[in-house]
């Protein structure tokens, strides 16, 4: 073969490489029983897979396969304390939390942190920002998680808005959350 067809060949493979197209891929995903390829899913079935709960065994239970469960890992960039609310059985419901009418506002807060938390930096950096005067809690000593659970925290971090009155007003989890609550507050911060 001389150099003049092995161009011409490479180029026509280059070519046909260019223009390679593959067949669609399949998704299957199980939603009530069988598996269903998620293309022929109606919308009713995609809004089912976007509500639908992820179910783990509490740290510590075994496994069918007799194996303990792992501890629980952080979900969404919060650390989980417990598996559930219910697992704590202070829980407060936000009907329980006074409202804003009740009080001025907030006049001091809690951080409830970890050391391998990624939220909690940005949050402790933004309410060290406000004036407000407040303490943090590492719930990864003994100190930190009995307050955590006397509070009903659930996840790092959150910020536990509290009254003149020691009574909570807010609780928070992001900057985002923080920002938007102050500034519905008239000048307390």
């Amino acid at each position: 073969m001389d150099t003049a067809t092995i161009e011409k060949k490479l180029s026509s493979l280059k070519a046909d490489l260019a223009a390679v197209q593959g067949t669609p891929t399949e998704v299957y995903s199980r939603i009530v029983g069988y598996y269903r390829s998620v293309k022929n899913w109606n919308a009713g079935k995609r809004e089912e897979f976007t509500r639908r709960a992820t179910y783990r065994l509490p740290a510590g239970v075994p496994s069918a396969s007799g194996d303990p469960a792992p501890a629980p890992a952080p979900i969404g960039g919060h650390a989980l304390l417990w598996e559930s609310p219910a697992e704590h059985p202070d829980h407060r419901t936000c009907e329980q939390a006074p409202t804003l009418s009740d009080v001025m506002g907030p006049a001091s807060y809690i951080l409830f942190t970890r050391r391998s938390c990624p939220n909690c930096p940005a949050v402790r950096e933004y309410l060290d920002g406000t004036g407000l005067l407040g303490q943090e809690a590492d719930v990864d000593t003994s100190e930190g998680l009995e307050l955590a659970r006397s509070y009903g925290v659930l996840a790092c971090p959150t910020a536990v808005l509290r009254d003149l009155e020691d009574r909570e007003v807010y609780r928070a989890y992001s900057v985002t959350e923080l920002r938007a609550f102050l500034e519905t507050v008239p000048e307390t911060v």
